[in-house]
């Protein structure tokens, strides 16, 4: 997995090195947030984490919902929204604007506060905001009730959420009538929006450090497929490797471009026994017999099977309902397995990287709900 950090702070503030839980708290949880071996895992900072010194310069960006407070009133100095990173005071909102990157898989927010009046009727306020720069689908954590279920977690200082458990609030018409989401959570609101990530903290709370760990899915348009040749006059056997080619496969991101066509490896599962001639081969390829038969269809472009359900379908139709894809995992090696079975001159089959949605030219499920309208 690669980490890439995106600093928000000026160049001469060193990013907080992960010493000690009592020390960087925030630095430590987004460190410990793991994303998956194909995903590439991005940290953006707000702030720095130094436990609220005023010593160097953090820069906050309000954005756009700075001017709508300012203009709500008519007079800038009538609504205080100038607070920044370790400032103290009461009264005064805190803004900030967190740019995305694209193709977010899932994430985590961070952030290191300190309530300033004994009332704790403060709010973190995040979302995105609407043409009039006011927010149109927000999640709201109040201080004075942190056991209610908004998807965040409140620990001393630290004030974390999974982005995914983040739920956006109902809105409701001038009727009273319930309004549809745009998004039904933060996440989403990541994912497809296009649009940075407002968070409003008010009004007597400091705020020392806001970071989010984001996990990147890798580039699409390409699925896994074994290398075919027959291990003898009755067995199969579908490998990464080959006589002149090794390593071909990527079970994690896929090997091969979706736009090929290659015949669909098929499976069905008969708890076959082990074979004489694999039980005693000094190469361990006993270990990757699948116990089942193996056929293969004709050649097809992988773009053109679009779920895990219609490969399956394509197998059980050419071969019979016990028929279904073979994955990396029919083995008990993720790189190969041996069938009953004859590669009839295929050389190269697709097959599925069971669970790992990055590897496959189909779905394994729906990754997100249908785009909505914009407003």
């Amino acid at each position: 997995m690669t980490v890439l950090i995106v600093d928000l702070r000026p160049k001469s503030d060193p990013l907080p090195s992960n010493t000690g839980a009592s020390s960087t708290p925030v630095a430590d949880k987004l460190n410990a947030y793991a994303c998956r071996v194909a995903e590439t895992k991005k940290i953006v900072l707000g702030g720095k984490e130094d436990a609220f010194s005023l010593s160097g310069i953090e820069t906050n960006r309000p954005g756009s919902f700075a001017e709508y407070r300012k203009n709500r009133t008519g007079s800038k100095d009538s609504v205080d929204i100038e607070r920044g990173y370790d400032i103290g005071g009461q009264d005064s909102a805190f803004l900030e604007t967190l740019e995305l990157p694209s193709n977010i898989a899932h994430g985590l927010i961070v952030m290191r506060i300190r309530l300033l009046s004994s009332l704790r009727n403060d709010s973190v306020t995040i979302g995105g905001l609407n043409q009039g720069h006011k927010f149109s689908e927000s999640n709201v954590f109040t201080f004075s009730d942190p056991t209610r279920d908004t998807g965040w977690t409140l620990d001393g200082e630290v004030l974390s959420a999974n982005l995914g458990d983040l739920n956006f609030r109902q809105r409701y018409s001038v009727e009273r009538e319930p309004l549809p989401k745009k998004y039904k959570t933060v996440l989403e609101y990541a994912q497809r929006s296009n649009k940075p990530l407002n968070i409003m903290i008010a009004d007597d709370t400091m705020v020392d450090v806001i970071g989010l760990a984001l996990c990147i899915e890798p580039e699409r348009g390409k699925g896994v497929s074994f290398l075919v040749d027959n291990y003898d006059d009755e067995l199969v056997s579908l490998s990464c490797n080959s006589a002149t080619l090794e390593n071909h496969c990527s079970v994690y991101k896929g090997d091969t471009i979706c736009e090929t066509e290659l015949p669909v490896a098929c499976i069905s599962d008969l708890g076959l026994s082990l074979p004489e001639q694999l039980s005693n081969d000094p190469a361990k390829n006993y270990e990757k017999w699948s116990g089942g038969i193996i056929k293969f269809t004709e050649p097809i472009q992988g773009s053109l099977l679009k779920t895990q359900k219609q490969v399956n379908n394509v197998c059980q139709t050419k071969f019979g309902p016990s028929f279904r894809v073979a994955n990396i995992h029919d083995g008990i090696s993720s790189q190969s397995l041996i069938a009953q079975g004859q590669s009839n001159g295929v050389k190269q089959a697709w097959v599925d990287s069971n669970l790992e949605i990055y590897a496959n030219c189909w779905t394994l499920k729906s990754d997100y709900p249908e785009e909505p309208e914009d407003e």
